[in-house]
């Protein structure tokens, strides 16, 4: 589970870091939506992964 979580995680860097030098080169509004969808769903997954967690550990105790 960590493993994959370190994977994405880096993919997220990438993705933006590849997005952000790009924009710096073209200036095209496309970039900086990429960046904001790729940290939308990042964050969206992150938080569906934490209510997972504890709606896990309330239902085993």
């Amino acid at each position: 589970m960590f493993a994959l979580l370190r994977i994405l995680i880096i993919l997220v860097v990438v993705i933006v870091g590849w997005a952000a030098f790009k924009y710096q080169r073209t200036r095209d509004p496309f970039w900086p939506r990429l960046i904001r969808w790729t940290l939308t769903v990042a964050l969206a997954g992150g938080v569906i992964g934490v209510i997972g967690l504890i709606v896990q550990r309330l239902v085993e105790t």
